[in-house]
């Protein structure tokens, strides 16, 4: 079995199962399931500048502070 080169996860490749949109070979983990890879989504994080302190911040589906749910 492969490995994901991102985040070391042990995953493999199925001839049937291929991306409708470019015709490639999806990832798969052991169920059988599309691999979701944390290391995909932390490579292609866009990052801004916090406009109180200028820190870098990012925001993404995965990690919502609490102060972040109080507006929605």
């Amino acid at each position: 079995m492969t490995e994901c080169k991102l985040c070391g996860e042990p995953i493999h490749f199925n001839n049937d199962i291929v991306s409708e949109r470019t015709g490639k070979k999806i990832p798969l983990d052991e169920t059988d399931e599309p691999h979701n890879c944390p290391g995909r989504k932390a490579q292609h994080r866009k990052y801004y500048n916090c406009k109180d302190c200028g820190a870098e911040i990012y925001f993404d589906e995965v990690h919502i502070s609490k102060v972040a749910n109080i507006y929605h």
